[in-house]
């Protein structure tokens, strides 16, 4: 699994992450984001697997603290298809199979189509018809 948080600078002066920390659930694992300084609409991407977190599988809660451990902003995500990616889109959490690693979120209802097949209007895969010879 190739999992990352993501975090955006959503606001207009540039911030700096000293102190700053990730957790995930009441773990009591946190994980120090180090001292960066994220420009206005800079992303910072975190890969999970460098770090000591855990994100559990079927669901879970994501914290990210200040310097004395309060909390900054949260995010709860259940249980995500393969291939998909838990992402604020326009205010609201929601699963999506577009994953922007250093861009905005884009909504993606449903995962690619495997070559040979289209999706029809109820959203399932379905072989592309070869027209008769």
């Amino acid at each position: 699994m190739n999992n990352s948080l993501r975090f955006v600078n959503s606001g207009e002066k540039t911030v700096i992450t000293t102190g700053c920390k990730l957790a995930v659930g009441d773990a009591g694992v946190r994980e120090n984001i180090g001292d960066i300084e994220l420009n206005p609409g800079e992303f910072l991407v975190i890969k999970i697997k460098n770090t000591k977190l855990k994100l559990p599988k079927t669901k879970g809660k994501v914290y990210l603290l200040d310097e004395a451990g309060s909390k900054i902003d949260s995010a709860e995500y259940e249980k995500l298809a393969k291939s998909s990616s838990w992402s604020l889109i326009d205010d609201e959490w929601m699963q999506t199979f577009m994953i922007t690693e250093n861009s905005e979120n884009i909504f993606k209802e449903y995962p690619d189509c495997q070559n040979g097949y289209e999706r029809n209007v109820l959203g399932k895969c379905v072989k592309i018809a070869t027209p008769p010879r």
